[in-house]
C-alpha cells in the first residue's frame, strides 16, 4: 500500500471533557471533601487556641490568674501530664478509652490526664514532702514541686523507649495483651527509672548538699 492509499486521519474525534482539556481529572466529591478538611483545620486551630490561651491566663499568667501556680507547681503538674499520655498511649495503647467513640474520648483522656497530674504533684509535696524536705512543698522557688516532677525527664526517655525501640518486647510473646502489656512494661521500667532519678536526678536538686554526678544544667541539657 502506498503513502496515497492511506485514509486522511479525522480531523477531530470530538469534544473533549472539561476537564481533560485543563488537563486535569477530578473526582466526583474530591472538593468538597477538600473544603470540609480546610474547615475543620480551621476550627481545631481556633478551639485548641482559645483553650490554651484560656487555660494560661486562668493558671499561670503572673499577672491575671487569680493563683500563684506558675511556674511551680503548675510546670511540675504539665510535666506528669505528659508521662501519664506516655503511660496510657505509648505503654498502654489507649486501651479502655479506644472504646469511647469521639468526643468523649477525647474528653475523657483530657480529664484522665489533668487528674492524675494534679494527684501526683500533690501527693508528692504534701506526702512525701512532709517526710522528706527534697520534695517538700515549702523550699524557695517551688522546687519541692520541680525535684518530684524531674523524675519525668528520665521516665520519657525509658517508658518510651522500649516501645519505640523493643515495641513491648516480651510482653507480648508471653501471651499478655492490653492493658496487662502496658501495666507490666510499665512495672518493669520503673525500676530502671527510679535508679536512673535516684543517681543523677535527685543528688543535683537534692537540699542535703548532696555531690550531684552532673549539675542541674547539665543535667537539663542532657535531656
Amino acid at each position: 500500500m502506498s503513502a496515497t492509499d492511506v485514509p486522511p486521519l479525522p480531523q477531530s474525534i470530538g469534544p473533549l471533557h472539561p476537564d481533560v482539556e485543563a488537563g486535569s481529572l477530578s473526582e466526583p466529591g474530591l472538593e468538597t471533601a477538600a473544603g470540609r478538611w480546610v474547615a475543620f483545620g480551621l476550627a481545631n486551630l481556633a478551639v485548641v487556641l482559645a483553650v490554651s490561651l484560656a487555660g494560661w491566663y486562668l493558671l499561670a499568667d503572673p499577672r491575671l490568674s487569680p493563683w500563684s501556680f506558675y511556674p511551680l507547681p503548675f510546670n511540675a503538674a504539665l510535666f506528669w501530664a505528659i508521662l501519664f499520655v506516655v503511660f496510657i498511649g505509648f505503654n498502654a495503647g489507649f486501651a479502655g478509652f479506644i472504646r469511647l467513640s469521639q468526643p468523649w474520648r477525647g474528653l475523657a483522656i483530657t480529664v484522665a490526664t489533668g487528674i492524675f497530674a494534679v494527684a501526683v504533684t500533690w501527693v508528692l509535696a504534701a506526702g512525701l514532702g512532709s517526710v522528706n524536705a527534697d520534695f517538700a512543698a515549702g523550699r524557695d522557688g517551688g522546687l519541692g514541686y520541680f525535684t518530684g516532677a524531674l523524675f519525668v525527664l528520665f521516665g520519657f526517655g525509658t517508658f518510651v523507649i522500649v516501645v519505640l525501640n523493643w515495641q513491648h518486647w516480651p510482653w507480648p510473646q508471653l501471651g499478655l495483651s492490653q492493658p496487662g502489656v502496658g501495666l507490666a512494661e510499665i512495672a518493669a521500667v520503673a525500676g530502671p527509672t527510679m535508679l536512673l532519678y535516684f543517681a543523677f536526678g535527685l543528688p543535683a536538686v537534692s537540699a542535703g548538699g548532696a555531690e550531684p554526678v552532673l549539675e542541674l544544667d547539665t543535667l537539663m541539657g542532657w535531656f
